[in-house]
């Protein structure tokens, strides 16, 4: 591969198809995970959004959103997002706090990310992963 090849398209083929059948969950949808979001959209088959956020007038500065979005949550603005750009993706849909996530829903992911910037909402995460034995990428800040 090239460098220009792989500055246009940074994953390589073989991760792609790995990535193309895999059922992603992704846990907050604020600086990190609504960019992480659009970047997974066109490489994964499913993805699972969670965040019990409103959108608010200073979400606008430094996270996906625009100012419009203020009053709709977070889950759906991404979701709709997302889906115009990759309209085979399956998206579901929580708008919920990721200590109220039933647990069937951490259970059948094969990939989770979270961008959380709550400490315990990322112990929650981190417990039930890795007793699944889920990968987990845990991209915080805080």
């Amino acid at each position: 591969m090239h460098f220009h090849e792989a500055h246009i398209n940074p994953v390589p083929e073989w991760a792609r198809e790995r990535l193309s059948s895999a059922r992603v969950l992704l846990v907050g949808l604020g600086n990190i995970g609504s960019f992480l979001a659009m970047m997974l959209a066109p490489l994964v088959g499913f993805i699972r959004l969670v965040d019990r956020d409103v959108l608010e007038e200073h979400n606008s500065l430094n996270q996906f959103y625009a100012p419009h979005h203020e009053g709709q949550t977070k889950v759906d603005v991404t979701a709709d997002h997302i889906q115009q750009s990759a309209p085979l993706l399956e998206v579901e849909r929580r708008v919920t706090a990721v200590e109220r996530l039933p647990w069937e829903e951490f259970a059948d992911v094969d990939l989770a990310f979270g961008c959380l910037d709550s400490l315990r909402a990322r112990q929650v995460m981190s417990e039930k992963l890795c007793s699944l034995q889920t990968a987990y990428v845990d991209g915080a800040v805080g």
